[in-house]
């Protein structure tokens, strides 16, 4: 296994994969970077089609990619940082995009997970068979029937974005 020593390292390549996007590179901050560390730096990458869509790949003691409510978090080897680009190229060529399944409760939304999904799976999986792990957990499952929910497929493109709702489930 190759170790990543320091995940800068890899800075400039990055950057070179980002080309023909729009970037910035930040770093600690009192606002919006302030979770980053003295050194660590936050690549975003901006949807110029979509000033709300954004990705951010955090170079810290690991890789973090962020795109909508998903992220995931890649260890400083050579086949986790491989995994990462993989992905990062998947959301960018709108190959895979971000699912994420909230709860309604008190006019706001709860957050119950998220991952990463083909746009093939957006449109032959049901809400279900996407969320199985939420489905499966008895305290998430019924709270998406008393309150109901929703679903939201976001990828780079917003014309493939999807958002459905789940009802509840009226008991008597």
């Amino acid at each position: 296994m190759d170790f990543i020593e320091n995940t800068l390292d890899k800075k400039e390549e990055l950057c070179n994969l980002l080309t023909n996007y729009s970037y910035e590179i930040h770093q600690k901050d009192d606002g919006e970077y302030r979770y980053l560390n003295d050194g660590d730096i936050c690549i975003t990458v901006i949807n110029t089609d979509d000033d709300n869509k954004k990705i951010y790949l955090d170079l810290q003691e690991e890789f973090t990619l962020s795109f909508g409510s998903f992220h995931s978090h890649y260890e400083s080897f050579q086949y986790s940082y491989d995994e990462l680009v993989t992905d990062l190229k998947g959301i960018l060529e709108n190959r895979i995009g971000a699912a994420s399944i909230y709860h309604h409760y008190e006019g706001k939304q709860n957050w119950l997970g998220s991952l990463m999904i083909s746009i093939e799976e957006v449109e032959t999986k049901t809400v279900k068979q996407v969320f199985h792990h939420v489905f499966h957990t008895k305290d998430f499952r019924n709270d998406l029937e008393q309150y109901g929910g929703e679903v939201r497929y976001e990828f780079w493109d917003s014309r493939y974005d999807k958002r459905i709702m789940i009802n509840k489930k009226i008991r008597g």
